[in-house]
């Protein structure tokens, strides 16, 4: 091995791990950009993308928007064709994309071809814990006012 094959290991190296640590650094509650997170509901492990705009307001509660996707959609597709998450970058609140079982979700019709309707899914204690999760990094608004 030449002098010059071990900086440049060094270098491929370097830059993996540091490509590698990108996906942890957005994890802070200063984070701006949609964030992937994942919760515990009962026993199931729930996921919901959260989109931080760069533009929130200091010291006031938040709105937050929950935004649902529609069946058999995914939180991709509803962020990109809805474009909330643009919107809240200009207007400054926070929107959450949940994310059904199944790409479904429990809404009380009781239709068992249904992932999460015929799996009787607690998509209300979902949505309830989403909303405690986002406030323990961001004030939210919960009186609406």
């Amino acid at each position: 091995m030449d002098k010059r094959t071990i900086p440049k290991i060094s270098l491929v190296f370097v830059t993996t791990l540091m490509v590698m640590a990108l996906p942890f650094c957005a994890l802070g509650s200063t984070a701006s950009g949609t964030i992937k997170r994942t919760i515990r509901v009962g026993e199931l492990d729930r996921v919901y993308y959260l989109h931080v705009s760069a533009n929130l307001p200091e010291n006031r509660a938040l709105p937050l928007v929950l935004m649902f996707h529609g069946g058999g959609g995914t939180p991709a597709y509803a962020e990109r064709d809805t474009k909330f998450s643009e919107l809240a970058d200009r207007e400054g609140f926070l929107v959450a994309y949940p994310e059904g079982i199944g790409k479904s979700w429990n809404d009380g019709r009781g239709i068992q071809d249904i992932p999460a309707q015929g799996k009787n899914i607690d998509d209300l204690g979902f949505i309830s814990a989403l909303i405690d999760n986002v406030s323990k990094d961001y004030p939210v608004n919960r009186k609406n006012d």
